[in-house]
């Protein structure tokens, strides 16, 4: 019975360390909008800014036309590379402390059939290399249909 409450009370610890290092990563993410009301299916623009908000360098992969890997936390919502250009090719990205790596991601709304109103769609988004995902603020988009 001793060993079960061990057991029980390290693995509790563990989720609960696992849990805190995701909100303490120092790499902040922040989303914005020039769009209040999007079209369905249509694509548009987030500008976005990563802020290295610790007291070392971090090293973030990225295509050479913009860092582009971005995944949502609404499904559907759609996030596709960052810029279109010729020679698109992986590169390391030094973020030294205190900097801001600023960017545009291309996102799309993919709302499901079936309604014929608009929809009110919230979201956030985060690189999608990171485990857990360290969100960034919440945008909020009208869709029309």
């Amino acid at each position: 019975m001793n060993k079960c409450k061990v057991l029980m009370s390290t693995l509790l610890a563990g989720f609960a360390a696992l849990t805190a290092y995701g909100q303490n990563s120092p790499l902040k993410a922040e989303i914005k909008s020039a769009w209040t009301s999007v079209h369905n299916h249509e694509d548009f623009s987030l500008s976005t800014e990563l802020r290295n908000t610790g007291d070392s360098e971090i090293l973030i992969e990225s295509m050479s036309c913009g860092y582009s890997g971005w995944i949502a936390d609404h499904p559907s919502v759609r996030v596709g590379a960052a810029v279109a250009c010729g020679n698109h090719t992986l590169v390391k990205v030094s973020l030294k402390p205190g900097k801001t790596l600023r960017g545009i991601a291309s996102v799309r709304v993919v709302l499901a059939p079936g309604k014929e109103q608009n929809e009110s769609v919230t979201f956030r988004l985060a690189l999608k290399d990171e485990t857990p995902p360290n969100w960034s603020n919440a945008v909020t988009v009208n869709v029309t249909r």
